[in-house]
């Protein structure tokens, strides 16, 4: 065990006030941090596909460089 983490796990331990402190900061530091107003995604898109067609999407996204997500969007932007 790291000195860092030996530390971390006895301020958790010896105090309340640490405890709480340390459960703060982890959990500001959880998950993405949220987008700007303008380009923060509310819809969401839930579709049914076979398997084959999923791996193909995801070989597709893999290969541009990108989340399947975002291969996605641009293959509906580009769509007249």
């Amino acid at each position: 065990m790291s000195d860092t983490l030996r530390d971390a796990r006895m301020t958790i331990i010896s105090t309340p006030e640490g405890h709480r402190e340390i459960a703060d900061a982890i959990r500001a530091r959880l998950g993405r941090p949220p987008l700007p107003p303008g380009q923060r995604k509310s819809a969401r898109l839930e579709m049914r596909t076979t398997d084959a067609r999923l791996a193909k999407l995801h070989r597709l996204a893999d290969a541009a460089g990108c989340s399947a997500n975002a291969w996605l969007e641009r293959a509906v932007d580009k769509a007249r």
